[in-house]
């Protein structure tokens, strides 16, 4: 096989396996998902406590916060469950890393990615609060979006040039 087609052959073999990694954790996390949406929103809470917003936790007909009488819904895609599982699963199907770095990078890269979404979901909120709606949305709807997945591939990244060097069996 030509160095492209092992290439290519890698490269296919590794976005497959995401795939099914993907699908099977979605799956098997999603009954925890009304669970975490309280997390997430307790969580939110105290921290616009810490930046001098008071806020109520609400939890019907949706979970989230009502901050300055707005009401703020911390909806399935605000969980950042998503690119949790995108990292976890590149994490598992990339091959060449052991299995403890594998499950260390894992770990770490939950916490990272729940401690950035903490923050983008908290600036997310002060910009509503504060902010003329259009730009609120851009900077929701947009910019946050793209740079979660920066994030996350900075992670990635990150992890992949952290491991141990040396053979690892695959």
């Amino acid at each position: 096989m030509h160095l492209k087609e092992r290439d290519l052959h890698e490269a296919c073999t590794f976005v497959i396996t995401l795939g099914v990694i993907f699908i099977a954790l979605y799956f098997a996390l999603l009954p925890l998902v009304p669970w975490w949406q309280r997390v997430v929103a307790q969580t939110i809470q105290v921290s616009l406590q810490w930046v001098g917003v008071d806020s109520t936790l609400v939890e019907s007909p949706f979970v989230g916060l009502n901050a300055n009488g707005k009401d703020i819904e911390i909806s399935f895609a605000c969980l950042g469950l998503v690119e949790f599982l995108l990292l976890a699963g590149a994490m598992i199907a990339s091959r060449g890393f052991s299995n403890e770095h594998k499950v260390k990078g894992i770990v770490f890269g939950a916490l990272g990615l729940f401690v950035f979404n903490e923050f983008r979901i908290v600036f997310s909120i002060l910009t509503i609060l504060n902010s003329p709606v259009e730009f609120a949305e851009i900077v929701h709807g947009v910019l946050f979006r793209a740079f979660l997945f920066i994030v996350l591939a900075g992670f990635y990244r990150a992890w992949v040039n952290n491991a141990p060097k040396g053979p690892v069996a695959a």
